[in-house]
């Protein structure tokens, strides 16, 4: 079988033009190269290095790291593109994603429980009203311009609307008590006529 596949690797060699030379071999361990010379380039190979690590490089010297395709990319200090080629994160996608469940990982300290508490400084609706009418949003919200120029982070954005919704909880809460003391006081008023 070595025999089979050193003749075909040997065979497997090229020189096209421009004086470069296309390449697949195998070199009797576990490594497989390929080299795919374009024009004028440093190249393309497919390895198996020192390290025990699988390597697809582009340009010659590992210095653009993986690219597979025209659209998925991981760089040399691991950030991942998919449809980038300049991820700025361990993950970066141009494009939809759709996927059955999403964790985000946050810090619990700070998770907005605190609402509940004692001691609270909860917002009238009256003053939640002057600040919305001043600044076109909902006090601790992004407002549009910095959300379309920074996008938003789903951990924050989960913690800042759930402290939303236990305000308004709150607020509710507050105002059925009213009403229903409200209630109260017509049931007694018309039992009284």
């Amino acid at each position: 079988m070595n025999k089979v596949i050193t003749f075909l690797a040997a065979s497997l060699i090229v020189a096209p033009a421009y004086g470069q030379v296309n390449e697949f071999r195998y070199d009797g361990f576990a490594d497989v190269f390929f080299s795919c010379i374009e024009r004028g380039k440093g190249g393309r190979a497919f390895v198996h290095d020192a390290n025990n690590i699988l390597t697809i490089n582009y340009e010659g010297d590992f210095t653009n790291g993986v690219k597979i395709g025209n659209s998925f990319w991981v760089t040399n200090n691991g950030n991942t593109g998919i449809g980038t080629s300049t991820p700025q994160d361990k993950l970066s996608v141009k494009g939809k994603i759709r996927a059955e469940e999403i964790k985000v990982t946050v810090a619990t300290a700070d998770w907005p429980d605190y609402v509940f508490k004692a001691g609270y400084s909860l917002l009238s609706l009256p003053e939640t009203e002057k600040y919305i009418q001043k600044n076109g949003h909902l006090p601790d919200v992004p407002n549009a311009a910095e959300v379309e120029k920074d996008g938003v982070s789903l951990g924050v954005m989960n913690k800042v609307l759930l402290k939303k919704i236990e305000e308004m909880t709150l607020h509710l809460i507050e105002k059925d008590k009213i009403i229903n003391q409200v209630m109260e006081r017509l049931e007694k008023l018309e039992s009284a006529k």
